[in-house]
């Protein structure tokens, strides 16, 4: 039940944005010793500027040993998508992103969430005023220790030689995040 305040203009009820039942505890994917040999997942959420750094980093992490980088984009950055199941299936390891918005930063936080549930290392990349929040959902979904990396905000003005730039220097604390220490 709800508190509510009777006003002459009748009663106000006051709601929380916390959840009645938080999840439980999920726990993360396990890690996959290395990269050699593995599929990359990319999954774009078709914001501006989120192919650039997504496939760069699709691109570094082949380099490193990664066989394979099979890439989904979502035909609209906020939603569920069927790309979600296809990346757990496919892919090895997933980076989702990029959120640089409300909605769409909760989506990608949820659609690395679905893929890690399902045994499949994710990360997920969202602009920096975002960080915070989706670290709060992450952690009300179930999964605190989630990774979340920022980038600079905003995203849809920057060149694309600035958003490879950007993930050259997300490249080593992302993949520690997708493999265990070795």
């Amino acid at each position: 039940m709800q508190p509510t305040t009777t006003y002459p203009q009748g009663p106000i009820t006051v709601l929380s944005p916390a959840p009645a039942h938080p999840e439980d505890h999920r726990a993360s994917a396990p890690r996959p010793a290395g990269l050699d040999g593995l599929t990359v997942g990319l999954l774009d959420n078709n914001k501006p500027g989120a192919s650039v750094i997504l496939k760069h980093l699709g691109e570094l992490l082949r380099r490193r040993g990664a066989a394979e980088v099979l890439y989904w984009r979502k035909p609209h950055p906020s939603g569920p998508t069927q790309y979600v199941s296809e990346a757990a299936k496919q892919a090895d390891i997933v980076i989702s992103g990029v959120g640089d918005c409300g909605s769409c930063s909760s989506w990608s936080l949820r659609d690395a969430l679905d893929v890690e549930a399902q045994g499949r290392p994710t990360v997920t990349l969202v602009s920096q005023p975002f960080l915070q929040k989706t670290r709060i959902e992450a952690d009300a979904l179930g999964l605190a220790e989630a990774p979340i990396f920022a980038v600079e905000h905003p995203m849809a003005t920057r060149s694309d030689d600035n958003l490879r730039i950007e993930a050259e220097s997300l490249l080593d604390a992302i993949t520690k995040s997708l493999v265990r220490a070795g």
